[in-house]
């Protein structure tokens, strides 16, 4: 009679369960990275590489949560905020930042973000900062 295998325990993901996420990241290796972790939680995540596709999508679907880059092409991570924040001022926006310096941070807080994380992600600061703002 074979062994049975070691029950791993994991923290629930019943948090993320159903929930929207647009992640607007630039880097394919970045975004790739994100993907990973918020789909294997259990969140629901669209993924686009520029501020101009993000007001596309937002225009479009309800999400609970966007993961905002600060520096991306067509339209920044800030002008895309101030932007959305124009027609929804409640739904988390936040920055995401290879560099959290204080006067990024400023101008994160100044645009309308709520919060940030910094890359790379550390997949537990990840979780947390999602799951205090879902």
């Amino acid at each position: 009679m074979a062994a049975a295998a070691p029950k791993v325990i994991t923290k629930s993901n019943d948090q993320f369960r159903n929930k929207q996420i647009l992640l607007a990241e630039d880097n394919a290796f970045n975004a790739n990275i994100a993907r990973r972790f918020i789909t294997g939680w259990g969140g629901q995540l669209d993924i686009v590489v520029d501020g101009r596709q993000a007001l596309e999508f937002v225009a479009r679907k309800k999400y609970d949560l966007i993961l905002m880059d600060v520096q991306m092409p067509v339209l920044d991570g800030f002008a895309c905020t101030r932007k959305i924040r124009k027609h929804f001022k409640d739904i988390p926006i936040i920055a995401i930042t290879a560099s959290p310096k204080n006067e990024i941070i400023s101008e994160i807080i100044e645009c309308g973000m709520d919060d940030f994380v910094s890359k790379p992600f550390k997949p537990n600061e990840l979780r947390s900062k999602l799951l205090e703002w879902l």
